[in-house]
């Protein structure tokens, strides 16, 4: 089953509160917590497009797919992309990193950040 999940997009965003950041938006604040909470049936081109400018994502980035139950997903590798792990946040990606090292990683994440701008 292929389900949208944009609190994956969000925790990633640093945003904390994806239900006022709608309201912020524009969005009516029962629409948004439909959305957040996966209530509403689906979404809209033109929201899905605003997700993407928001989130500086694609598409494909809000979507996730489920296999059904005794599907074996290897049937689809198309689909199989769009099987997503959890997020780490970034305090667990750097917990064991050395102080030391701590400047170049910041350096290696601003060398990546701009390559995307």
């Amino acid at each position: 089953m292929l389900k949208y999940n944009l609190n994956r997009l969000f925790a990633l965003r640093g945003i904390h509160n994806p239900v006022q950041f709608m309201i912020e938006k524009g969005y009516h604040k029962d629409t948004a917590y439909r959305i957040v909470n996966n209530i509403a049936k689906g979404l809209p081109l033109y929201q899905i497009e605003d997700f993407c400018k928001w989130l500086k994502c694609t598409p494909n980035d809000l979507f996730e797919w489920y296999p059904d139950k005794g599907e074996a997903q290897s049937s689809y590798p198309e689909l199989e992309k769009l099987i997503r792990k959890s997020n780490p946040d970034i305090e667990s990606i750097t917990r064991n990193i050395p102080v030391e090292k701590i400047p170049e990683f910041i350096q290696k994440v601003n060398e990546l950040k701009k390559s995307y701008e």
